[in-house]
This record gives structure tokens, sequence and C-alpha cells, in this order.
């Protein structure tokens, strides 16, 4: 049997309660253990619907937590960068919508060591 990644996911907009969420949630490998929203009305009410059991207002939360693998972060563009750097920079795995940034400085991130 597979071990599976314990995931928070970040963001309760369309997209993610929609599309990325439900996929989440239906991956065998994958189980959705905390979720992240600024909205916290919002946040608290996705959770309890999907049966997630922690809720956390900022992905910088999460960073601290030893039991998220990855975290799946789905927000407005230009968070895309900062949320996955802070993510990063904490060891967790990072999924990120597209663009991964919206500007030079942040797409070259990596690069400057």
């Amino acid at each position: 049997m597979v071990e599976k990644v314990r995931l928070a996911f970040v963001g309760c907009g369309w997209m993610g309660q929609a599309v990325h969420l439900p996929n989440f949630l239906k991956t065998e490998s994958c189980e959705v253990v905390a979720l992240c929203e600024v909205r916290e009305k919002l946040g608290r009410a996705v959770a309890k619907q999907h049966g997630i059991p922690r809720y956390y207002r900022s992905h910088r939360d999460l960073m601290s937590l030893e039991d998220i693998d990855a975290v799946a972060a789905i927000a407005r563009d230009e968070y895309h960068a900062p949320i996955a750097i802070a993510l990063l920079k904490s060891g967790k795995h990072v999924f990120i919508e597209k663009p991964i940034a919206t500007n030079a400085e942040d797409a070259s991130y990596g690069s400057r060591g």
C-alpha cells in the first residue's frame, strides 16, 4: 500500500472549491489534513463541508507543522510566488497554479542561490 501524502490546501476561491480541492479529496494517495483561507467564515465552512480536520488563516501557520508533507496553494496570481517561496523555504513540497510568478524578481528567485 502506498503511503498517503498529508496535504494542506490553501485557498477556497471558486477554482479551489470547484476544481482542485475535489480532485485532491478523490486522490487515494492523498489525505487533505488542513485547509487555509484568509476569509475565516468561508475557510471554516469549506473545511467542515469536506471533513477537513484543521483550519488555518495563513499559509505561514503551515510552515512549522511536521505532519504536513505538501501544500496545494490556489491563490490569486500575485500571491503564487510569495506563498510558494515561503513554503519551499520551510521544506514543504508545493503544488501551485500557473503562473508561478508575475514579475522577474520572483521568477528568478531560485537562480539567486
